[in-house]
């Protein structure tokens, strides 16, 4: 009896051993949660992060019915990003971050071909730069500090790893709203003052070409006052 009750004692030994070693053997699993980053918001986000340059590139070489028509569908994927983000529970922490970051690169990009090519005055233009650099600073800064460790280059620009979200204030977003009327505005105004149908449409209304030159000025010191 004490020979099977020993031989018994083996074998569990032996099973308790070869399962630690089964689970020593299986490979590390990562305890940071990741999200699924892949969807359609997302991409729709991207895809404005992409359209940026090229209606910088428009804007240089004075395309602006072009330009305009790609602002436009920066806009409306704004909308419905998040529209489709809200409804269907896909919201991310990596939106949260490339979506204002898309809104912002194109706001760059646009402020300083329009302000290059003189239809944005270059005082306006540095001010809302400043703003937007500032941000962009104090973004990457909370990034990296948010950032779960081991806090490597890899891993900071790993955006399916979550870190702080990014909830931009209510005068910021007031301010963002603004700015992006603005440089709608500012691309539609060659758009309509080259149109002589435009023009006649305008002066049927009352308006004549310097009462729109006035709106866009006093346009530009709302957007600075804000």
């Amino acid at each position: 009896p004490k020979g099977n009750e020993a031989a018994a004692s083996i074998a569990q030994n032996t099973n308790v051993a070869g399962q630690k070693t089964s689970s020593m053997g299986d490979k590390p699993r990562s305890l940071t949660p990741r999200e699924q980053i892949y969807n359609v918001p997302n991409i729709l986000t991207a895809s404005r992060l992409i359209a940026a340059p090229f209606v910088g590139y428009l804007v240089l070489h004075e395309q602006h019915k072009w330009a305009l028509a790609l602002f436009a569908y920066a806009g409306i994927t704004d909308l419905v990003d998040g529209w489709i983000a809200r409804k269907y529970k896909l919201q991310t922490v990596v939106g949260s971050v490339i979506d204002p970051m898309a809104d912002k690169f194109l706001m760059t990009i646009l402020t300083v071909t329009l302000s290059l090519n003189g239809l944005l005055p270059a005082s306006l233009a540095t001010l809302i730069l400043g703003r937007d650099v500032s941000l962009a600073v104090a973004a990457l800064y909370w990034r990296y500090a948010s950032l779960p460790a081991p806090k490597t280059f890899k891993r900071y620009w790993d955006f399916s790893l979550p870190s702080a979200e990014v909830h931009p204030t209510t005068m910021s977003k007031y301010n963002t709203f603004l700015q992006l009327l603005l440089i709608g505005a500012t691309l539609a105004y060659p758009v309509i003052t080259a149109d002589n149908h435009h023009l006649g449409i305008m002066h049927d209304m009352g308006l004549e070409k310097l009462d729109l030159a006035q709106f866009m000025t006093y346009f530009q010191i709302l957007v600075a006052a804000t």
